[in-house]
């Protein structure tokens, strides 16, 4: 057997070896099916990280510029559990938002769920018209008030599905609103730091 043929047939071997397996969100994103990948070992899926859209699972166009992080947890037959592992806006549509005569807000604040998890959050706020310096750091303390006394709250689910619900954002603009006029409030990244099972 030549050596083109015997390269052919260990490539026909290792796919033939490899299994399909669905991939599926946490329990407090909806537990759906969202993916299916292939493996020759189900423990080589542990630990794989994908991204998808959240308008993949929502079938909601307008929701196309979020994207979840998850992260492959575990393998029970042929079906693969996930974690949250963050979210992001994508850049084109935080290119869009940012205009002339604004200003952009934006921190990251590192919270603390009632749970003893932890994650990290970057929120945007987008002013109607320039504000002062002063304002603005009014503006980050709100949002930093706001978030911790929300992670105390809620446990490491029930936050993120708020985060990716939007609710977060949409009980921040109220607030950010008392110190000036907004044009756009968002929670737009947020990263896993550590994840208190339980």
């Amino acid at each position: 057997m030549s050596r083109r043929r015997r390269r052919r047939k260990k490539i026909r071997d290792k796919w033939r070896s490899k299994s399909w397996y669905s991939i599926y969100l946490p329990p407090y994103l909806g537990e759906g099916k969202i993916a299916e990948t292939l493996a020759d070992d189900a423990a080589k899926l542990v630990g794989r990280t994908i991204d998808v859209s959240l308008s993949e699972l929502t079938g909601d166009i307008t929701q196309d510029y979020v994207t979840l992080r998850l992260q492959i947890t575990g393998v029970d037959g042929d079906k693969a559990s996930t974690n949250f592992k963050g979210h992001y806006f994508t850049r084109d549509f935080l290119r869009v938002k940012v205009r002339r005569r604004r200003t952009l807000i934006d921190g990251v604040y590192d919270v603390t769920t009632k749970d003893n998890s932890r994650l990290r959050v970057t929120v945007m706020v987008i002013t109607t018209r320039k504000i002062t310096a002063a304002k603005g750091n009014a503006v980050r303390r709100t949002v930093r008030d706001y978030l911790e006394r929300k992670a105390k709250e809620l446990d490491y689910a029930q936050l993120v599905g708020e985060i990716v619900s939007g609710k977060v954002a949409s009980e921040l603009v109220p607030l950010v609103r008392k110190i000036s006029p907004i044009e756009f409030v968002g929670v737009v990244k947020s990263k896993l730091l550590e994840r208190v099972a339980g």
